[in-house]
């Protein structure tokens, strides 16, 4: 194992800037074989990605975390094969009554929702039902693809809300959008006026919708 650099270092800043040139053409060169095979196509985009990541955790001295994301690519590689891999393979939570999890798109979605609300409370001095019903209001089309079915919109905002801000949330990716939301947040009530963090607010709102209008 190599010796950790320093943030500072040179042969840091070397691997970072390679590390970004490689995953960002990663995701723009396209495929020879992609009209054909476009799913195998993106997923080869990740494969190269995961790489790129082992690639600088192994420059920075993380051998062991590089192996991780190696077996990770080799995973996807596979199933750009149409070869099945144990870590792809799907285990079944149990949840409540059997239900089946909703997806990660849609939890991430229901984060950056909640998120935005908190933003528009803080910003706005507004009550949390205020908030919900106003929000409800404008864009109950676009939120209805978050809702299990029979399920009262502005009721499951509430949950959710709850849910985030206690951790409740089984959903990591979700989580982790939401605590780096709200980490901002904090920031934001040092530096910004409340006017300037209620039109955050309203931005993350605005972006969710457009998410959840585009689920399928």
């Amino acid at each position: 194992m190599t010796d950790n650099p320093s943030l500072y270092d040179d042969g840091f800043l070397a691997a970072w800037e390679t590390f970004a040139d490689e995953v960002t053409l990663a995701f723009k060169v396209g495929a020879s074989d992609e009209a054909e095979r476009p799913l195998a196509a993106e997923q080869t985009r990740y494969v190269v990605a995961s790489m790129a990541i082992a690639k600088l955790l192994k420059a920075v001295g993380q051998d062991e975390t590089a192996g991780k994301f190696h077996l990770l690519a080799e995973a996807m590689q596979d199933v750009v094969e149409g070869l099945p891999h144990p870590l792809f393979s799907v285990e079944r939570p149990k949840t409540a009554g059997g239900r089946r999890p909703d997806t990660s798109a849609v939890w991430r979605t229901r984060s950056s929702l909640c998120a935005g609300l908190e933003y528009l409370i803080a910003g706005g001095n507004l009550d949390q039902d205020i908030a919900i019903n106003l929000t409800a209001k404008k864009y109950r089309t676009q939120f209805a693809k978050l809702l299990r079915p029979g399920a009262d919109l502005k009721t499951s905002i509430r949950t959710w809300m709850k849910s985030f801000a206690t951790d409740a949330v089984q959903n990591e990716v979700a989580l982790s959008n939401y605590k780096l939301s709200m980490s901002g947040l904090s920031a934001a009530k040092t530096d910004f006026s409340g006017s300037a963090i209620r039109q955050a607010g309203e931005r993350l709102i605005a972006a969710a919708a457009e998410r959840a209008a585009r689920l399928p």
